[in-house]
């Protein structure tokens, strides 16, 4: 992951976390693909995902099951909708987190290098897009 994309990252997952919105998540595209990691924070902890392609991703899915295991992380599979997703509770540390959010895509998805992110925040109010009430020019 490239610096700029991992200094965005890194704030975005601090803003989740100050502000633990209930259902807030932060959907992590890998630029120019569709490589997909879904972040959500519960009770305070950063909580990884990868929601499955189809009924036939058993290779990703299982990189992904194999990389949260080697790292003692316990692996989780739900249905969210009509998307299963298997997930793991990755830490209360957003640059841990950052760190080991980029090491997935590179166990899952076989990317690695500068790559780029691009992340969509829904549920909850992203820190880079904060409302700041414009002043009052006819007072």
């Amino acid at each position: 992951m490239n610096s700029i994309a991992r200094e965005k990252l890194v704030a975005e997952l601090e803003h989740l976390l100050r502000h633990k919105p209930a259902m807030g998540t932060l959907f992590l595209v890998t630029r120019e693909t569709n490589h997909m990691l879904i972040v959500t924070q519960e009770n305070g902890v950063i909580s990884l995902a990868y929601p499955y392609a189809g009924r036939l991703d058993i290779f990703r899915a299982r990189r992904f099951t194999s990389f949260c295991k080697t790292r003692g992380l316990s692996v989780r599979t739900a249905l969210w909708w009509k998307t299963k997703v298997s997930s793991a509770l990755i830490g209360p540390v957003a640059t841990d987190a950052a760190q080991t959010i980029a090491e997935c895509f590179a166990q899952v998805y076989r990317v690695s290098g500068p790559f780029g992110l691009n992340m969509q925040g829904m549920g909850w109010q992203a820190s880079g897009q904060d409302i700041r009430p414009e002043p009052d020019a006819g007072s």
